[in-house]
């Protein structure tokens, strides 16, 4: 990188940022609600595995759930949201959530 050129942050160029946020901007605001709320509820659905041995469901019932929240019901709701706010919005959203964990990491990391 040459010392006259504008720095990049660890997402990517400030360029490409402003232009996915433009795009997210063209989405309506009831989808991309909608699409963060489903992104975020795939994102932390495997943290609410625990819940269902606290409830006490019956073994099938359990494993189902287990699976079904651990490897199905993800990846369905990244899918759908996709279709509220787009593959770019996605992409934009995962970045984020790339981004704040490495803080967290880091923090932890420090302590």
């Amino acid at each position: 990188m040459a010392s006259g050129s504008a720095p990049t942050n660890s997402a990517g160029s400030g360029i490409l940022s402003s232009a996915l946020k433009k795009r997210l901007q063209t989405v309506p605001a009831w989808r991309r609600r909608i699409g963060i709320t489903l992104f975020l509820l795939g994102t932390f659905l495997p943290s609410f595995i625990p819940l269902i041995y606290v409830v006490g469901f019956d073994g099938w019932v359990a494993v189902a759930l287990t699976g079904a929240f651990s490897i199905g019901l993800p990846e369905l709701l990244w899918l759908t949201a996709a279709l509220f706010i787009g593959r770019d919005g996605v992409a934009h959203l995962w970045r984020h959530v790339r981004v704040r964990g490495r803080l967290c990491v880091r923090k932890l990391r420090r302590t």
